[in-house]
């Protein structure tokens, strides 16, 4: 293109846009910005970062036309705060379960026994289903006792 071509008259009519000139459309941007960069479900998962929370926190002030936004905000973010070291947690071989104590054996090259540990988890089913069958036993001749009324008479026969 060159300036011949470009030369001519033209009729430009320019209309305002409410959207951009609006003080109180502005304000509700900056509004929305706001809430975004404050959702603490957006800061936890890593959406937000410290800063893009500065950044908005940067056209929140602009779009609010407050002088001196820069004394504000701090744009330099400061390293996350590590925890303190404790004491390593270390369980007995005691309370693992038989799959982690298995695991451990395997990792220190030794080769797991399938069939003792298939024996010996049912023999702590049936240890604990004769005790349970103790238990409901136990229960039963306890309601028994409540129920039955001194004198050979039961709590049930009405004369």
């Amino acid at each position: 293109m060159n300036r011949e071509e470009v030369q001519g008259k033209y009729k430009i009519s320019v209309r305002g846009n409410d959207q951009n000139t609006n003080p109180q459309v502005k304000i509700m941007k900056a509004q929305q910005i706001l809430m975004a960069i404050t959702n603490p479900l957006f800061q936890q998962s890593g959406i937000i970062t410290p800063i893009q929370q500065a950044n908005g926190l940067k056209r929140f002030y602009q779009a609010l036309d407050v002088e001196q936004w820069e004394e504000l905000i701090n744009m330099q973010p400061r390293p996350p705060m590590m925890p303190p070291p404790g004491a390593d947690i270390r369980p007995r071989f005691d309370d693992l379960t038989d799959v982690e104590q298995a695991q451990v054996l395997a990792g220190r090259g030794v080769k797991p026994d399938i069939q003792g540990r298939a024996l010996k988890s049912q023999a702590i089913i049936q240890e604990k289903s004769k005790e349970q069958e103790g238990m409901d036993i136990e229960n039963l001749s306890r309601i028994a006792d409540m129920i039955s009324v001194p004198g050979g008479e039961s709590a049930g026969e009405v004369d």
